[in-house]
């Protein structure tokens, strides 16, 4: 997925802002304080209704409003999340599985069917090309008939890589591949009448190729719109899909998948406890609505029981209401617990092979992670149990799953403690590349990811290793030094100053 256009009203130092972005890679530079960051904050809140920087979110409203709009075109394109190069035909089968080069070298028509010469020489029947394509079953019989030209086409419109119509229109000898590039075409309705006279073929193919010109109006491209209201005045904000209003924060998820990297998130390792925490929470919310309930859930009882505990102190009778708020700590801290650990357990793995990667092997990665409480309801229930009294005290509730953690290894050894800060920064960025693998993993779809600044933080080797990783995603870069950027990726360069944004070309 990719967000082509992001429109912010009053947000932060932005009264009024409309970008265009495209797939690939968006270099946004420009001096500190003008809002680069506010821009990569903007598209965050987007795709999870969360700050990156702020506890509230008044504090994203623009000092001259009392409410803040944003909005973004997020679009599900077919042929860029299978590989990014739905412009590639050569890339047709790796990317599709359906067929590769299935006649390339066709000589004529009545060879259309595979029965013919194709690069390696040899025969080939086309269902040995094609067994992936959903809708291939005629063409054989057909092909030996220039009248079924038409029902040739229409039976490969399962194909999805278009693109070289006009290279092929004026050549016959190309009637394979224009047929297979041919899929998508919303126009048909003249082929019926062109079918009987090859010399239209020419025709037919414009037909096609006029209606794949413009690639986001498309069949292939679904569009969803995203509508964030923000309010000063303490009303709840508001999120819609396509102008759907919606009822609840956990539907916004995975509408936007967003991976985000800042200099703050190179601490990942070496930062306590709530950042690693955080972290773990954002990721699987974007990923499990049911988890972001728990959590939610978890932290409204929490705070309940806190605010009792300290009337306890003060009230030792309404101490037999604990058990009140101690039933919904149990259940959604049991749920979360096992979501944590089923997360990290997949994350650690990817993240172990991909710091393996960029070391060349010689050091190996392991996250670990560490619940305060092991088990599940009942564990979870005794402990909140034995620790009452400790808790008045406090005021505060001592256990549960606000005081996990995850374990960072290095070769066995505590990397917060022992690691250099280069062996950290290696890990952090393992961890960030294994969280872009695991979301592809699990939605089959590619996020977006949001680099804030943090190029300049990474030495050459570790540049190097992200841009060839990152490749296929849509990649926001926001820098200083717009020069050393490009000196590693080519991209979108856009510039901003004082909230504005200028001059669009590429790199």
């Amino acid at each position: 997925m990719w967000v082509s256009k992001l429109q912010l009203e009053n947000f932060r130092n932005f009264t009024a802002l409309q970008v265009d972005l495209l797939p690939g890679t968006n270099i946004i530079h420009g001096d500190n304080a003008n809002g680069k960051t506010n821009f990569i904050e903007a598209l965050c809140f987007c795709a999870t209704g969360k700050s990156i920087r702020a506890n509230h979110d008044k504090e994203l409203i623009n000092f001259n409003a009392e409410e803040s709009h944003l909005q973004a075109v997020v679009c599900l394109d077919d042929y860029w999340d299978l590989g990014g190069n739905y412009q590639n035909i050569a890339g047709f089968s790796e990317n599709l599985g359906y067929v590769d080069k299935i006649g390339e070298n066709v000589d004529n028509l009545a060879e259309f069917g595979g029965i013919g010469n194709v690069e390696n020489g040899q025969n080939r029947e086309i269902s040995q090309n094609a067994e992936k394509s959903q809708n291939m079953g005629k063409t054989a019989e057909n092909a030996k008939n220039p009248k079924n030209f038409a029902e040739n086409l229409e039976t490969a419109e399962k194909s999805q890589n278009m693109g070289k119509f006009a290279e092929n229109a004026e050549n016959p000898k190309n009637f394979m591949e224009n047929a297979k590039i041919a899929e998508k075409s919303q126009n048909t309705g003249k082929f019926a009448e062109n079918a009987e006279n090859p010399q239209n073929f020419v025709e037919n193919v414009e037909i096609l190729g006029n209606n794949m010109k413009n690639r986001e109006t498309s069949q292939t491209v679904q569009k969803r719109r995203i509508d964030v209201h923000l309010f000063r005045d303490g009303k709840k904000k508001g999120f819609a899909i396509d102008h759907i209003p919606l009822k609840k924060l956990s539907e916004l998820f995975g509408s936007m998948l967003v991976v985000v990297f800042t200099p703050e998130n190179l601490q990942i390792v070496k930062g306590g406890p709530a950042e690693r925490r955080a972290f773990v929470d954002l990721e699987i919310c974007q990923l499990n609505g049911v988890y972001y309930h728990a959590l939610r859930q978890y932290y409204q009882a929490l705070r309940q029981r806190n605010n009792l505990l300290k009337s306890i102190a003060k009230d030792r009778k309404l101490r037999e209401t604990l058990e009140i708020w101690d039933v919904p700590l149990c259940e959604n801290g049991a749920v979360i617990m096992a979501h944590r650990a089923a997360f990290i357990d997949e994350l650690g793995a990817l993240a172990t092979e991909l710091h393996a990667a960029i070391t060349g092997g010689k050091e190996r990665l392991n996250m670990t992670y560490k619940p305060q409480i092991i088990g599940g309801i009942d564990e979870y229930h005794d402990r909140l149990k034995r620790n009452t009294e400790r808790d008045i005290i406090l005021g505060s509730t001592s256990a549960g799953i606000q005081k996990d953690d995850i374990l960072f290894k290095i070769d066995g050894t505590d990397a917060r403690t022992y690691a250099s800060q280069g062996q950290q920064r290696t890990a952090a960025l393992a961890v960030k590349l294994a969280e872009i693998a695991l979301i592809k993993q699990r939605t089959r779809r590619k996020p977006i990811l949001l680099l804030d600044d943090v190029i300049s933080e990474l030495d050459e080797h570790r540049q190097n290793f992200l841009f060839r990783n990152i490749g296929e995603l849509q990649t926001v870069i926001t820098c200083t030094g717009v020069e050393d950027v490009l000196r590693k990726v080519s991209g979108n360069i856009i510039r901003v100053e004082n909230g504005r944004f200028y001059g669009k070309k590429r790199g």
